[in-house]
């Protein structure tokens, strides 16, 4: 029984666009998470490839964090939280542990310094 394809880029989709795009001068930033292969050698050999040219190999949370800046911004906390918990659940959850850690005051010692620096 085959199990669930890897997700990880092919030399057909997302490494043969970040390559072309390379080779046209562009800044190239590819999802590793995005596109799907057969085999672990495959996906390492894309990657290698990918890295080897010059490409920002980055996971879709990366994506997201580095669009969002600040979670301040709009978008920001409330709109990259709704979509993290449809697309990265794993996240959602440390996110709403921590969130309930604030508000039944569990943090540790220490830990207040991060969620207001400077005050």
């Amino acid at each position: 029984m085959l199990g669930p394809p890897l997700t990880k880029p092919t030399p057909a989709g997302t490494t043969f666009c970040a390559l072309s795009l390379r080779s046209e001068g562009y800044d190239v930033w590819a999802n590793v998470e995005a596109s799907g292969t057969t085999t672990e050698f495959i996906r390492d050999v894309s990657n290698d490839r990918m890295a080897t040219a010059g490409v920002q190999l980055v996971s879709l949370f990366s994506i997201v964090c580095d669009l969002m800046r600040d979670w301040r911004n709009t978008p920001g906390t409330v709109e990259v939280l709704a979509f993290l918990t449809q697309y990265y659940p794993v996240y959602a959850r440390v996110a709403a542990a921590h969130g309930a850690a604030v508000l039944n005051g569990t943090i540790i010692p220490g830990e207040e310094a991060l969620l207001a620096p400077g005050l």
